[in-house]
């Protein structure tokens, strides 16, 4: 409650700036806890939240979905949501939880394979920096590519959990065991 002449109103203060985390830093170079956690963040938003979400709203009135797409983005950001978007209508469309393992493989090996085989190809081990320091030094450790391998438990655990959650969101029913999820990675 703001009492005039007593208290101060909200228009008095200010809040502090909200230190946000450079994109760059989050992507490719996260090397804090925090760094981490909303690169976590922000692709569980995606994946779950926004790109169902997106699908929902394009499916319901396409012409306005994709007015609002062209006003908000790049039309290298629209194409690539309307991709996305298209994955998982198609996923829907055949309602195949094999389809959902098969997207969540990619998804790992998208994200813990191929990203970090580009970024070492633009900076390798031993990469050197404009004053001759190594560049992966300190806070910044090199990271590694991880090889998806359907005997560990840790990567049929992440993509099982990755594909019973997109097939929740689209309705199609999913699989509790680890064996037949690590048995369909196999044959995909």
């Amino acid at each position: 409650m703001v009492v005039p002449h007593k208290t101060q109103c909200y228009g008095d203060s200010q809040d502090p700036p909200e230190e946000a985390i450079p994109m760059c830093t989050m992507r490719n170079f996260p090397n804090q806890i925090e760094h981490c956690i909303e690169w976590g963040r922000d692709k569980f938003n995606t994946l779950f939240v926004d790109r169902p979400s997106d699908a929902k709203s394009f499916i319901e009135n396409s012409q306005a979905f994709i007015a609002q797409l062209k006003q908000n983005t790049t039309s290298a950001g629209a194409k690539t949501n309307l991709e996305e978007i298209r994955d998982f209508v198609d996923l829907k469309k055949t309602a195949d939880y094999a389809g959902c393992v098969k997207f969540a493989l990619e998804f790992f090996n998208f994200h813990f394979d191929h990203n970090i085989r580009d970024l070492l190809s633009v900076f390798p081990e031993d990469h050197l920096d404009s004053n001759g320091a190594k560049f992966w030094s300190g806070p910044k450790r090199c990271p590694k590519p991880i090889v998806f391998d359907a005997s560990d438990p840790l990567h049929v655990a992440f993509v099982q959990s990755t594909a019973n959650l997109v097939a929740f969101n689209l309705n199609i029913g999913q699989e509790e065991d680890k064996a037949k999820v690590a048995e369909i990675t196999a044959n995909t």
